[in-house]
């Protein structure tokens, strides 16, 4: 598998819930010895890195528990950069992920949860691998069964 074919694979799992190890506060993928991952240096990230993760054993979910400065966030127009991985399948995509991390490492998990941000943009992106810039309304959402904890509709992109 390719890489543009191996992520569609890993977010359908990530949303399946089948990755437990993410939800139990892996943090952010771990690259083989001389390999760096690209990664998005954007604050938001930071703040977002702040939000407990949690597994509930019970249920077997993901959880997430928001800092005080994330719930302030709720309903605010956000700008960050991130890296696409399409929830479709399509190199052309309107609904993806936008993770700190770039999906193309083969031998990295996805982000915990509060390394990811669910988005449906305004605009198709072209899936290239490249650092792009979304902005939107950030929407935080207890969505549990697919693992998501944060929304951006309606968004508008930018290569960064």
């Amino acid at each position: 598998m390719t890489g543009r074919t191996l992520a569609p694979a890993l977010a359908a799992l990530l949303i399946a819930g089948a990755m437990p190890a993410l939800a139990q506060g892996a943090g952010t993928p771990v690259a083989p010895p001389g390999y760096d991952i690209p990664m998005s240096n954007d604050p938001l990230w930071l703040t977002l890195a702040h939000c407990k993760v949690g597994y509930d054993t019970a249920t077997g979910l993901n959880k997430l528990e928001f800092t005080p400065e994330v719930l302030a966030m709720n309903g605010q127009t956000v700008s960050v950069s991130g890296y696409v991985l399409p929830l479709d399948g399509s190199d052309l995509t309107k609904h993806f992920i936008l993770q700190r991390t770039s999906p193309d490492c083969l031998f990295c998990p996805p982000a915990d949860s509060n390394m990811l941000i669910e988005v449906d943009s305004a605009r198709a992106v072209p899936w290239n691998g490249k650092l792009v810039t979304i902005t939107g309304k950030l929407q935080l959402v207890r969505n549990e069964e697919q693992g998501f904890f944060f929304y951006i509709s309606g968004a508008d992109w930018k290569w960064t």
